[in-house]
């Protein structure tokens, strides 16, 4: 039975490797604070196997559902808010996905963008006034 859920995998090896750890330390160390980190490793590893059974599975179509719905929501969105700008794609770094950039106002240019954008929905990428976007997450294609 192979184990899919990493909590649960957690979980037993914090359980197993305290259960075997706190007895050691508390009769051949004879350290009382190494057998209480034993004992909490025992403890923290039932919790996680309790949070890896309680934790819902999440079916394929049930996250594809998720992807379409957020993608209409931001349609509705850009077209609420009436943009016609063309999207700026920024391409992706080591820690994040690709994102793209809609500009608010129209420049008449591509924007520059002289470094990362930080993580929220508007942003500012640049000095003036007017250089807000909404950025918004590319889904991830594998």
């Amino acid at each position: 039975m192979a184990i899919k859920n990493p909590y649960q995998v957690l979980g037993i090896v914090l359980a197993i490797v305290g259960a075997i750890l706190a007895p050691v330390f508390y009769f051949i160390v004879g350290s009382p604070p190494l057998t209480a980190t034993a004992i909490s490793a025992v403890i923290l590893g039932f919790t996680c196997i309790a949070i890896a059974n309680s934790r819902p599975y999440l079916s394929p179509e049930a996250a594809q559902m998720l992807l379409k719905t957020g993608m209409e929501n931001t349609t509705a969105l850009l077209e609420e808010l009436g943009l016609q700008n063309k999207a700026t794609y920024l391409p992706s770094t080591i820690d994040s996905q690709s994102r793209a950039m809609i500009p608010l106002v129209a420049n008449g240019g591509i924007p520059i963008i002289p470094e990362r954008l930080p993580k929220r929905l508007i942003v500012r990428y640049g000095p003036n006034a007017e250089d807000m976007a909404i950025a918004v997450t590319l889904p991830r294609v594998t």
